[in-house]
């Protein structure tokens, strides 16, 4: 019997990138009431709350049978199958589905957006060609963004290396 589990919460998700930055591995006896829904490869999860800000993200193999927060939505089977996961993934990311995110939220204490409201939500679908041209220059983009981000960090190592030398 498995005595710990890895879980996603909404605070795991890169806001800038959509990429699963953090999971917990928790203990099954210390699991909270939130960790119930398993994500399978190829799902794409949405936050619920304050979803404008764009915790989205794209399950990877990685990331197969994890366990996630009741906090997020998973979309799994799409009802329009001429637009790509991957491709829906990065429209969903957009200023223009976030914007239209923000404007179906309940104002409560929190925004709150509802799995109705999510269906509400107008997606622009591209053609096929197109859609792949989207989701390999945002791969491209996101690959870019890491390397300078590697380069950066070693700069500023490097940088800290020398003030603590002198």
């Amino acid at each position: 019997m498995k005595m710990n589990f890895l879980t996603l919460e909404i605070s795991g998700i890169d806001l800038y990138t959509g990429e699963i930055k953090n999971f917990e591995n928790i203990k099954v006896i210390e699991a909270p009431s939130r960790a119930k829904m398993i994500v399978k490869y190829g799902d794409i999860i949405v936050s619920t709350t304050r979803p404008h800000r764009g915790a989205i993200a794209y399950i990877d193999q990685q990331y197969d049978n994890y366990i996630a927060s009741t906090g997020f939505v998973i979309l799994r089977k799409l009802k329009n199958t001429n637009v790509s996961k991957e491709c829906l993934f990065f429209i969903l990311r957009s200023d223009l589905v976030l914007q239209q995110m923000l404007q179906r939220s309940s104002v409560v204490i929190i925004l709150l957006l509802l799995v109705m409201n999510l269906k509400k939500i107008v997606i622009p679908v591209p053609s096929v060609d197109i859609q792949n041209e989207i989701v390999n220059l945002m791969q491209f983009a996101y690959h870019h963004k890491q390397q300078i981000d590697k380069v950066a960090k070693e700069l500023l190592s490097g940088i800290d290396g020398y003030i603590m030398k002198n």
